[in-house]
């Protein structure tokens, strides 16, 4: 509720709400780095494998079930730098708590795997009809591989970003781009 200002000072505005790289608070819990190793390498690569990913996840999932896009349709929010093979399993874990199963599951009765909140979920739209409609995400060319992640999300979500000249970006990040889009529909190159 805190946030309500915030969101509609940015649709007044035009403005996007971005969560970039490090805005997360969810660490690896600190058992993890007592792995018998001799250095903190490992839960190093923990935090920034499950905490980068994990953080993007819980604020687009809570702003689409609990009615943030709804109540402000014109917000964009825009995350960057944490990479993008996330997307397909929180769109497909946001269909199946609406009760909304893939067709090539469809063999009778519908089986969760958990909660389903389709019986008191009660917003206009489903919760990956907001993330298509108000969330963007770029993949860094030079660090994330497009394929097959783009092959499994709604390609209007994707947006270009480098990040150069940092060391995760690229000055060829175009060229990057465009050698990964090759035999890609223009649809999806385009992002409709």
């Amino acid at each position: 509720p805190d946030f309500e200002p915030v969101w509609s000072a940015a649709e007044d505005l035009g403005m996007a709400a971005v969560a970039h790289v490090g805005f997360s608070r969810e660490r690896v819990n600190r058992g993890w780095a007592n792995n018998g190793a001799n250095d903190l390498v490992t839960f190093g690569v923990l935090n920034m494998l499950v905490g980068s990913q994990t953080a993007p996840q819980l604020l687009l999932a809570a702003m689409a079930l609990d009615g943030v896009f709804e109540r402000h349709p014109r917000l964009v929010v825009l995350v960057e730098e944490v990479g993008i093979d996330w997307l397909p399993h929180l769109l497909y874990g946001l269909d199946l708590c609406v009760g909304r199963a893939p067709a090539e599951l469809d063999d009778g009765p519908y089986r969760p795997s958990h909660i389903v909140l389709n019986e008191t979920y009660d917003l206009p739209l489903a919760p990956v009809e907001y993330i298509r409609r108000q969330v963007r995400v770029t993949p860094l060319p030079a660090s994330h591989a497009l394929h097959p992640i783009i092959d499994q999300i709604p390609p209007e979500i994707l947006c270009f970003s480098s990040d150069y000249p940092h060391v995760e970006g690229s000055d060829c990040a175009v060229t990057i781009a465009e050698r990964q889009l090759t035999g890609v529909s223009e649809q999806v190159r385009t992002g409709y």
